[in-house]
């Protein structure tokens, strides 16, 4: 059309964009993401040079213009030290880290297992903090969790179905509670969070729920262990959306079970 011939049409993306963004709460780059994803939306169709457009709209986590990379497995692909790195860096910015992802990670590798479980598990221990106060016990840094949460959910959320992603992601956060021996409250306190800022949405919950790898390889028992139920009548309800309860099975890792926003029990 006329814009993309006067190479108009980028612009008024990014326009329309902002405004969006200034209007919309804290889900609107989200829900962007995800319309991105949905409609199949590339720089490329909207200007020549999207690079410009880009940076000057701050727009990086819309960004689809890395050059093309080789045909590699993520298997092969080591990244979790140079994340490590950008994330424990003050002066590094999600930016920072979205660059180093474009030209590093296959993009058919972006939708694998393995790469999301990479950066989940480095994001959750970037995040974890062991509680001076308490030996053995641990808390979330909100100012970390506040720089990893927009890369999460920008791979986490970027597409119409993202269940398959965000069953990866939350194996990778389950098997590092496991790991750690299951510190008291941590698992309650990481899956609440995830579910608060938007980064796993609760039918991601249940599809985990349901067909998780680490889920189904730690959260049963034979026996019927003692189990105790929290947050069912403790404000972690969230208006219409569902309530997250975890349950610390015993021996067991945790399992997340997920009840309608006006169930009781």
């Amino acid at each position: 059309g006329p814009l993309r011939e006067s190479d108009k049409a980028g612009l008024v993306m990014c326009e329309i964009i902002k405004s969006a963004l200034e209007v919309l709460d804290d889900k609107g780059s989200m829900e962007i993401q995800q319309r991105w994803g949905k409609d199949k939306m590339s720089w490329s169709d909207l200007s020549n040079n999207p690079s410009e457009l880009i940076q000057k709209y701050k727009l990086d986590f819309l960004s689809t213009t890395s050059e093309p990379k080789e045909s590699v497995s993520q298997s092969d692909i080591d990244i979790t030290v140079t994340l490590r790195n950008f994330f424990e860096d003050p002066a590094s910015s999600q930016n920072d880290v979205f660059a180093y992802i474009d030209k590093t990670v296959p993009e058919a590798a972006l939708q694998e297992g393995q790469f999301v479980r990479d950066l989940m598990s480095v994001a959750c221990t970037f995040c974890i903090e062991a509680n001076p106060k308490s030996i053995g016990t641990y808390d979330l840094s909100e100012e970390n969790f506040a720089k990893v949460t927009p890369i999460l959910k920008k791979y986490l959320q970027s597409g119409k179905d993202n269940s398959e992603l965000e069953l990866h992601a939350l194996d990778a956060a389950q098997l590092l509670i496991h790991e750690m021996k299951h510190p008291r409250d941590l698992a309650y306190m990481l899956f609440s969070k995830l579910e608060d800022d938007y980064i796993i949405t609760e039918y991601g919950f249940r599809h985990w729920r349901d067909h998780g790898k680490e889920q189904q390889g730690h959260g049963g028992d034979e026996t019927e262990p003692e189990v105790l139920f929290r947050g069912s009548q403790s404000g972690q309800c969230r208006g219409q959306r569902g309530r997250v309860v975890i349950c610390h099975v015993i021996c067991c890792c945790p399992v997340v079970f997920i009840f309608p926003g006006n169930s009781s029990f």
